[in-house]
């Protein structure tokens, strides 16, 4: 709710930007943590190794932390979740696609609103912050959260710069 108030009022989700070292770590944690929390999901993760970037490392991590539980809740039961995390030419690039009902059109725009759900005659967890929660930390970190929806595919997407002397290593 803190995160949300703040949001709310203009200021932004506070961060503890710092230059990061090795951040795939934390990614390779949270993935590590949700296959845990959710032994029936199935995760496949592809974390570039050697990611250093001038971020707040806990809240990128909150970011994709709340895309996939995202993925898992709303996708289809079983299904792959993918996960893909890189920072190649200046650009940092997160996303998150998962099998489920495709998105119409006029549902896009609404899914970052605070306490929107989809229609569902299914009770739903939550208070309906978690994607409100994600634009909010990449909007903070100057970035871009988009979503797409081909077919039975969602796919949500966060990217930012990255400083030159900061980025990655490409991918081999």
């Amino acid at each position: 709710m803190v995160d949300f108030t703040r949001g709310r009022l203009g200021g932004g989700i506070a961060l503890n930007v710092r230059d990061e070292q090795a951040l795939e770590l934390h990614f390779t944690q949270v993935v590590a943590e949700l296959r845990e929390v959710h032994p029936e999901a199935d995760i496949v993760a592809l974390v570039q190794p050697g990611i250093n970037l001038r971020c707040d490392p806990g809240r990128l991590s909150q970011l994709l932390s709340n895309l996939i539980k995202n993925a898992i809740v709303h996708g289809i039961p079983g299904a792959q979740v993918n996960v893909l995390v890189t920072c190649t030419n200046h650009r940092f690039f997160m996303s998150v696609t998962n099998d489920g009902e495709p998105l119409p059109a006029h549902v896009v725009p609404q899914l970052f609103k605070p306490f929107w759900r989809p229609p569902s005659s299914q009770p739903q967890e939550g208070l309906g912050l978690g994607l409100y929660i994600v634009s909010e930390i990449a909007r903070s970190h100057g970035g871009t959260l988009d979503v797409t929806s081909l077919g039975s595919k969602v796919c949500f997407t966060f990217t930012m710069h990255a400083s030159p002397g900061v980025a990655g290593k490409p991918v081999a």
